[in-house]
């Protein structure tokens, strides 16, 4: 990304005037990944969630400079990942990389060592290892592309004071990828599991009460 260096995110950037939020969605997407994406290909679209989004990410960095409202749209294709990767032209002046991640990625990136470790006892094989490779599209600045790899561990990555380039997912992506496992877990028992982990301070001591409300919780920023 290049307003925060080795900082992993969706697609994304400004709404232009006169833009709805999918013509937005669609055209960031565009011009950072290359990927064209028609109206008719959609399966559904709809909201994840927002986030209040402000730098420096820590008040012991400093007060902040910039603050705005980042709203993260989901949208379901027809078409897979290995299809639209062969289409991949990434903008060299956007972006260092692009990564497709696996629902076991996901988990990674959001659940603690306790619910991963619950899930492998559930569900057995298919749990993603923090010491695995993940296979990444990399991009110079002539825009040509080549493979690579990084840890898995780096999605586990967060926020340090003194280490702002830290490679790492940013503290809204992983926010927004709870909601979109919580979503995809919905008939599983480990449904909880996605917004429990990364706001458990925030939630009452009374595991019954409804989940819902985390909607009224403020989330640690």
């Amino acid at each position: 990304m290049r307003t925060f260096a080795g900082v992993w995110v969706p697609p994304g950037g400004h709404v232009e005037e006169g833009e709805n939020l999918e013509d937005a969605a669609l055209r960031e997407l565009m011009e950072e990944t290359g990927l064209v994406i028609t109206a008719e290909e959609y399966q559904s679209v709809h909201i994840l969630g927002l986030w209040e989004s402000v730098f420096p990410p820590l008040l012991s960095m400093g007060q902040p400079r910039r603050h705005h409202i980042v709203v993260y749209l989901h949208i379901v294709l027809q078409r897979a990942s290995e299809e639209l990767q062969k289409e991949f032209k990434l903008c060299p002046e956007e972006v260092d990389a692009a990564v497709w991640l696996s629902v076991d990625l996901i988990k990674l990136s959001v659940w603690k060592t306790d619910s991963l470790e619950e899930q492998d006892q559930n569900q057995g094989a298919g749990k993603a290892s923090q010491d695995e490779k993940i296979h990444v599209t990399l991009v110079n600045k002539f825009g040509e592309h080549a493979s690579g790899s990084i840890e898995s561990s780096v999605l586990r990555n967060i926020d340090q004071a003194n280490e702002l380039n830290l490679e790492r997912l940013s503290t809204g992506s992983r926010f927004a990828l709870s909601l979109w496992l919580e979503q995809h877990l919905k008939d599983s028992s480990l449904l909880k599991t996605s917004q429990m982990d990364l706001y458990k301070d925030y939630f009452p001591q009374n595991e019954s009460e409804d989940i819902a409300s985390l909607q009224k919780l403020k989330p640690k920023i």
